[in-house]
C-alpha cells in the first residue's frame, strides 16, 4: 500500500477515535436519566457509527476489489470461495423448513423468516464441519510430511 494512503488511514482513523472518545465522555457526562428523558443525545454516537460502518464498508469494497485486479490468480481463488458459500446457501436454503409452529406464530414470525433462520443454522453446521474436516485434514497432511 502507498504509505501516503496508509498515513492518510491512520489519520482518519485516529480522528474517529478521538471523537467517537469525546462523543462517549459527553454522552456519559449527561446521565442515565437524561439520556433517557432526551433520547436525541444519543444521534451524534449513532450517526458517527453510522458513517463509521458506510467508511469501512466502502474501504473494504475498494481494496478488495483493487487486490483482485492486482493479483489475477487470487481472483480465481476468491471466486472459487464465492461459488462455494453460494452453494453452500443454496444447499442450506433448500434444506431450510418453513413450518410455522404455535409458538412462532405467537412471536409474530412468518414461514419465510423460519426458513431464513433455518438456513442459516444449516449454512453454519455446514460450514462448521466443514472447517473441522479442513483442520483435521491439515493435522494429518502435516503429520505425514
Amino acid at each position: 500500500m502507498n504509505k501516503t494512503i496508509l498515513n492518510v488511514v491512520k489519520i482518519v482513523t485516529a480522528l474517529f477515535m478521538v471523537l467517537a472518545g469525546v462523543l462517549w465522555i459527553v454522552l456519559l457526562s449527561q446521565g442515565e436519566d437524561n439520556i433517557k428523558a432526551n433520547p436525541n443525545l444519543v444521534n451524534p454516537v449513532m450517526i458517527l457509527a453510522y458513517v463509521s460502518l458506510i467508511l469501512c464498508a466502502v474501504l473494504a469494497l475498494v481494496f478488495g476489489i483493487g487486490g483482485l485486479f492486482s493479483n489475477p490468480k487470487a481472483a480465481k481463488n476468491a471466486l472459487i470461495g464465492i461459488v462455494g458459500i453460494a452453494v453452500v446457501m443454496g444447499l442450506s436454503y433448500a434444506l431450510g423448513s418453513s413450518e410455522v409452529t404455535q409458538k412462532m406464530t405467537k412471536l409474530g414470525v412468518s414461514g419465510g423468516t423460519g426458513k431464513m433462520v433455518d438456513m442459516g443454522l444449516i449454512a453454519f453446521y455446514i460450514l462448521f464441519v466443514g472447517a473441522w474436516i479442513a483442520v483435521i485434514f491439515s493435522s494429518f497432511a502435516k503429520a505425514i510430511k
